[in-house]
């Protein structure tokens, strides 16, 4: 599980006004972790609410934007969001 990818995918294309919730059903939070052979079941608290859910970046100040082949960005007030989809990696750096 890669939480900083998926909080950063979150980042990139977040309204103004938003949120992110989860429940019981089997939507997306479910088959987005869970895959056969998985060594450990899901923890609800820590799987799907990562910890830098919980982090202050502020407010966008700009939309998201391509800075090259396929990696894509978008400034925050207190943060630098970065998504690689070459590498299907997410880079959150604090200002």
């Amino acid at each position: 599980m890669n939480s900083a990818l998926d909080v950063a995918y979150f980042l990139l294309t977040r309204a103004p006004f938003a949120w992110i919730g989860g429940g019981p059903m089997l939507g997306w939070h479910m088959s987005h972790w869970w895959r056969p052979g998985k060594s450990r079941r899901i923890s609800f608290r820590d799987d799907l609410r990562p910890a830098q859910f919980n982090a202050d970046y502020g407010v966008p100040t700009s939309n998201c934007s391509a800075s090259s082949a396929g990696v894509y960005s978008r400034e925050w007030t207190k943060a630098t969001v970065i998504v690689d989809c070459n590498k299907l990696s997410g880079t959150i750096t604090m200002k």
